[in-house]
């Protein structure tokens, strides 16, 4: 408790009593509630509809800035300050899409550790092999996509729904679930620029995962692991073994627990809407 203090000690000699220490708190980062910064209405500006054309959000930690995923009138990725919720810029789209085969040219983003950016596009099998990821070195506006993967459909499923990015340069590592199977695919570099496909299915091992389980959420967890969600699943935490192809659900949490999700290792939360 913040207040003063004070201390008396006592002895054959006598009683002393010392000066006041004021001690002060810092506030706590943990809250019962979030607490708005700031908001923006839908129509408040032309990426922000009422409709499923902003399906993708990611952080910029380096420049402090939100990365809207827009659809709405043509293509757009933009920059937004994340203290006060100005508009900063756009993102470059030069080099991005469309691919044949594709639902959406754009669906969802994620940001490495470097502050390089990752967008990926929404491809369904049944329309054509079309999987995408694009990739920013930065968010300076006048920095151009390169292709990170594909043209290519790794799953044979649609993907690109869910999507999260951890690491930095040659550890850096990209995650994208199929909305309604068990397989996650997880995308590794050797130079930190373009990436291979790896495929993680969870459909076997000691603890199942259901088709669907990371359908709509998906974040990457330390290491080797990543948690997933999707709708009215669990919560379920998969570590998986690139080297060795095993794969194993090490935590479920029951009760659904929505579709996004994020993980925080740091300080070991996890957040769901």
């Amino acid at each position: 408790q913040a207040g003063a203090y004070s201390v008396v000690v006592t002895n054959a000699g006598g009683t002393a009593t010392s000066f006041d220490a004021e001690v002060a708190l810092i506030p706590s980062v943990l809250s019962s509630a979030a607490a708005k910064i700031w908001q923006l209405l839908p129509g408040s500006r032309s990426y922000l509809t009422v409709d499923n054309t902003q399906r993708g959000l990611a952080f910029h930690a380096l420049s402090n800035q939100v990365l809207v995923v827009n659809r709405a009138g043509g293509p757009s990725l933009n920059l937004v300050n994340a203290g006060t919720g100005a508009n900063v810029t756009n993102l470059n789209l030069t080099g991005v899409g469309p691919q044949a085969g594709e639902q959406f040219q754009i669906s969802a983003a994620g940001v490495a550790e470097d502050g390089a950016i990752y967008v990926c596009n929404l491809a369904n099998v049944t329309t054509g092999d079309a999987f995408t990821i694009y990739r920013w070195a930065n968010a300076d506006p006048a920095t151009e996509a390169t292709l990170a993967y594909g043209p290519d459909n790794p799953a044979s499923q649609r993907i690109g729904d869910a999507f999260a990015v951890q690491g930095s340069g040659v550890n850096t590592r990209l995650l994208a679930s199929t909305r309604n199977g068990t397989v996650v695919v997880v995308f590794t570099t050797v130079d930190g620029v373009t990436f291979t496909a790896n495929t993680v299915d969870v459909a076997t091992g000691p603890n199942p995962a259901p088709a669907g389980f990371a359908g709509l959420g998906l974040a990457a967890g330390s290491g080797d692991t990543f948690w997933g969600t999707s709708g009215t699943f669990l919560l379920r935490k998969v570590f998986y073994d690139l080297a060795n192809g095993t794969n194993e659900v090490i935590v479920a949490v029951g009760g659904p627990t929505g579709n996004n999700i994020a993980a925080d290792d740091a300080n070991g939360f996890v957040a769901a809407i």
